[in-house]
């Protein structure tokens, strides 16, 4: 677009032109027809010289958008450039648009693309009103579907996809639907997968009756349907392995996980990412039984199941950065603060560059951060990274929400030890004390409001 741009208006530029070709052979490559510069440098001097304006990149980024909308079939191509060109060129209505097209979600949530599914949501919640639980439910409430499509498996991904999004609301109206859909196909494994989906779900949001129920069920129906060794199973009792260990029912735990280890390792193999899994649920059944707390066992079975996931996956995963939160807690309880740090950094980096800056999930790790720079006395720091989880929590919850005033705890004990400690400047803890008072009293007032003035 550019260099076009530049010879139209010029009158001498055949010999120019002749140049540029011979250039290209060395400078530009071609992946599927997308040309691109091999030089790094070189790609740096012509942006600089020709869209060295935030104006004129968009320009140039509306011109490709306009010629892929243009393009009557969804091609692959399509599929890649269109959504990162209006991304680009700031049109984040159509980018909508785009988006809530069933058939565009369906080819962009695939993990070659999912990644940037979750950016350009992001991009558009941020800049929009658009909002995209919202979106998709009105995309479904129309009940048109695409000629080919499974419904079904679409709308089990777009469940998942709103979890991933934190729209907790959402994504458990979609994953009914789509048990109300495989149930109609009488496709019982498909219904017992997405009851492990669901009940996962309900297990991370505190809802264990439900979450029992729902994994109690699955494995009911993967042990009619194929026996009590199925490969299935595996993954059903990983999940009733932590909802037991998040109830503190350890032994029914411990007995559990053994079990699902046992099928994963005879249907999948000893190196498995559902083995890793399961080593890691093992890890923190060990870590949190207060009897029988075995903190060496803790530990390697959090450096095997990261290990096993860095092998398969890849260091950049966000599966990495779970065990990696995990082990750095392990770690600042052990008083091994440089390696907790390391962790607990490492962790924070995959997640802001594969989930993005404000998701649910970076504000856990700055939460694990908390932990470790207070156990320092490192107040300032701790304040920092609270600081910044408090900002996410209230993007993705709102501004009451209990989150929120668990963060402001936080926040307002941090703030008094602060003031107390010596190490700070006697001119600065009335400052501190007071930025203390006001947290906990917003934390008090909105769990007043929360939860009712007489709850304990």
């Amino acid at each position: 677009v550019v260099m076009s741009d530049t010879f139209a208006s010029s009158t001498t530029d055949q010999w120019y032109q002749r140049r540029v070709r011979v250039a290209e052979e060395t400078l530009l490559s071609s992946a599927s027809g997308l040309l691109n510069f091999s030089n790094l440098d070189v790609k740096t001097a012509v942006e600089n010289k020709y869209i060295n304006r935030d104006t004129k990149a968009k320009t140039v980024h509306s011109t490709l958008a306009n010629h892929f909308l243009a393009v009557p079939d969804l091609t692959e191509r399509k599929i890649e450039e269109l959504p990162y060109q209006l991304e680009q060129a700031g049109k984040f209505d159509k980018l909508k648009q785009q988006l809530v097209d069933l058939r565009v979600f369906e080819r962009l949530y695939r993990p070659e693309h999912k990644f940037d599914l979750y950016r350009y949501w992001r991009h558009i919640e941020k800049n929009t009103a658009h909002r995209s639980d919202e979106s998709y439910k009105t995309a479904l409430a129309r009940g048109s579907f695409p000629a080919g499509m499974i419904v079904s498996h679409l709308l089990y991904n777009l469940a998942v996809f709103m979890e991933d999004m934190t729209k907790y609301g959402a994504a458990e109206e979609i994953y009914n639907k789509a048990i109300e859909f495989y149930e109609k196909a009488s496709q019982k494994l498909e219904v017992a997968k997405v009851h492990v989906s669901l009940g996962t779900m309900c297990s991370n949001l505190g809802r264990a009756e439900e979450a029992e129920k729902m994994l109690k069920r699955a494995e009911y129906i993967y042990e009619s349907e194929k026996g009590t060794e199925a490969p299935e199973l595996a993954e059903v009792l990983n999940r009733l392995g932590i909802l037991y260990t998040n109830t503190n029912k350890f032994k029914e735990a411990q007995s559990i996980l053994i079990r699902a280890l046992r099928i994963a390792e005879t249907s999948f193999g000893k190196g498995s990412l559902i083995s890793a899994d399961i080593i890691y649920s093992l890890g923190c059944m060990y870590l949190s039984d207060v009897t029988n707390r075995d903190l060496d066992k803790a530990e390697q079975s959090f450096v095997e199941a990261l290990r096993l996931k860095e092998q398969a996956l890849g260091d950049w995963d966000p599966e990495v950065s779970h065990i990696l939160n995990r082990l750095g807690s392990l770690y600042v309880e052990q008083d091994q603060f440089n390696d907790a740090e390391e962790c607990f950094e490492r962790a924070l980096l995959i997640r802001e560059k594969k989930l993005g800056e404000g998701h649910s999930r970076v504000a856990q790790t700055l939460k694990h951060m908390i932990t470790l720079f207070e156990m320092q006395e490192l107040y300032d720091k701790a304040l920092e990274v609270g600081e910044k989880a408090n900002i996410i929590f209230r993007k993705t919850f709102g501004d009451d929400h209990v989150q929120v005033s668990e963060i402001l705890l936080r926040l307002g004990s941090l703030s008094w030890a602060k003031a107390e400690a010596s190490g700070t400047p006697a001119k600065d803890k009335p400052q501190a004390k007071e930025q203390g008072r006001k947290y906990l009293l917003e934390a008090r007032t909105m769990r007043e409001r929360l939860l009712g003035a007489d709850h304990k």
